[in-house]
């Protein structure tokens, strides 16, 4: 009995100095995590608001249209065009040679919200579409002035894609997909796209929605938030009653104030009541960045068991991309289940599909199809031609025959992040990194990007934050090793936890004797 107390004591003041030297060191870090976790938790909240350049490490500024700054283009006549992306809409009509932004011509300036995913033009009409992070833009050639379209409750979605289906007009968002009469004003309503209830959740998607708790809607969410608030508190108090007693505070020798008293006291038991909670934040944020999430690639978890949030709709937050069949009148939607292909005018139910191309987790950032049932698609595992029902897809980039991947591969030499094909019919391509090419032969094309895109720049609020969130941000202090920020921290903060549960509960079971 003597020796498991000893031990006991032992442990309590390994602990106990664990647990002060953890905390302090912590402290800092777990601010500016609770501080981005609230802000990631609110988009809406913050999408008029972008971090200056000077603020934005340079592998984030975009330059000869990578990073993004280039997913998708329309050609409109001889000389106009068009490019779209995370930095909105840039106008050329001398054939690609200068570049003017569209924010002169009345398209949004938000930051976040003029992240545009896909260009869509009716020639007869001679309006161009353009599908945002928030919402659907309309531009009237005639007027050369933009105007949002009214999606009613729809209108603050995100939206990847804009199909035409004979005299419709389909709009697909990530969450759901919309349709309207080709006549105006355009009047969009929600497209059926029923499926059989999945009997499981992918584990990425339950770990994220239970990170940032979104699992149980707005509530779920403001829940989070008071806990990073709590988790601020901690470490504020920690922070405050270590240099308090510390041996060089001033007035070190003066008697304890109240300040400190109430400091201790209560984070005794704020900690304790909510140490649950954050080692399961803590563990969730861990396992949803590299190399854990490898460990969740597969796992499911039992819609039963789940809150309704992904029962009252089951494409929430999850459909990439899609395009049309116009032979079979079918959707086909890339997801973050799988493909899926159902009717077009929504009857019947949107059954998974077992393609045997590559797309990367992240989604297909482009899906387009072509003549003889063959499909393109881009990822970050690059450029694929695959004919539907084929065992193999075929690298564009390279034309070499690629087998489905048995697991998460690291990202191909070319991260695609869009594509678009000239009236000539000469192929272009862009990627994360190395920004706009020629699909064949490979290589660099003149389209320039203009100088006031980099001169003007600035980061969405919401991207710089998710950044930080994850320790990429921090990529060129550390390099490769930025990978390890999260895993390696999120483990000092669970022995923070656990060192600071077994210290009150040491002191608890003291007292109890």
């Amino acid at each position: 009995m003597k020796q498991s107390s000893k031990i006991g004591k032992w442990l309590y003041q390994k602990a106990k100095s664990w647990h002060k030297y953890l905390g302090v060191g912590l402290s800092l870090f777990l601010i500016w995590m609770s501080v981005s976790g609230i802000i990631l938790n609110h988009p809406e909240a913050v999408a008029d608001i972008g971090v200056p350049n000077v603020l934005v490490p340079d592998h984030y500024r975009p330059y000869e249209w990578n990073r993004s700054a280039m997913i998708d283009a329309q050609f409109i006549g001889k000389d106009t065009l068009f490019f779209a992306g995370k930095q909105g809409i840039w106008r050329s009509e001398d054939g690609g040679k200068h570049f003017y932004s569209e924010r002169k011509q009345g398209f949004t300036t938000s930051p976040f919200g003029q992240k545009t995913n896909d260009l869509f033009y009716l020639p007869q009409q001679n309006k161009l579409f353009a599908s945002t992070y928030q919402g659907l833009w309309c531009l009237d050639l005639k007027q050369n002035q933009w105007h949002r379209v009214d999606l009613g409750k729809y209108q603050n979605h995100h939206f990847v894609k804009m199909i035409q289906r004979q005299n419709q007009l389909i709009l697909v968002g990530n969450s759901e997909l919309l349709q309207s009469p080709i006549a105006f004003p355009l009047a969009f309503h929600p497209l059926s796209i029923k499926t059989k209830e999945a009997p499981f959740v992918d584990l990425i998607s339950y770990f994220f929605a239970l990170h940032s708790g979104w699992l149980f809607g707005l509530g779920g969410r403001l829940f989070m938030d008071l806990m990073a608030l709590v988790l601020i508190f901690l470490s504020l108090t920690a922070i405050y009653i270590f240099l308090r007693k510390g041996k060089y505070f001033p007035f070190r020798k003066t008697k304890k104030s109240a300040w400190l008293k109430w400091s201790i006291d209560n984070h005794k038991q704020v900690g304790v009541i909510t140490v649950i909670i954050m080692l399961a934040m803590g563990i969730t944020g861990m396992f949803l960045r590299p190399p854990l999430l490898v460990a969740l690639v597969g796992g499911k978890v039992k819609t039963s068991d789940i809150p309704t949030v992904f029962h009252k709709n089951p494409w929430y937050k999850t459909i990439h991309n899609a395009t049309y069949d116009q032979q079979t009148d079918r959707l086909i939607l890339e997801t973050a289940k799988g493909i899926y292909t159902g009717k077009a005018d929504g009857s019947g139910l949107f059954t998974p599909q077992n393609w045997k191309a590559n797309v990367f987790v992240m989604g297909a950032t482009v899906m387009e199809k072509r003549p003889n049932n063959h499909y393109l698609l881009g990822s970050f595992y690059g450029l694929k031609d695959y004919h539907e029902g084929d065992s193999m897809a075929i690298n564009v980039l390279n034309h070499r025959w690629e087998k489905p991947y048995s697991g998460v591969q690291k990202p191909d030499h070319f991260m695609v992040t869009g594509y678009f094909q000239s009236p000539d019919g000469q192929q272009y391509f862009a990627t994360h990194y190395q920004g706009l090419m020629n699909v064949n032969p490979v290589g660099k094309v003149p389209y320039k990007m203009p100088q006031a895109l980099i001169d003007d720049y600035q980061m969405p609020l919401w991207n710089y934050m998710f950044e930080m969130h994850n320790g990429r941000l921090f990529s060129f202090i550390v390099g490769k090793y930025e990978i390890l920020i999260i895993p390696l921290t999120g483990l000092l903060f669970f022995l923070l936890n656990i060192t600071g549960a077994y210290e009150w509960g040491y002191r608890w079971w003291r007292k109890r004797r």
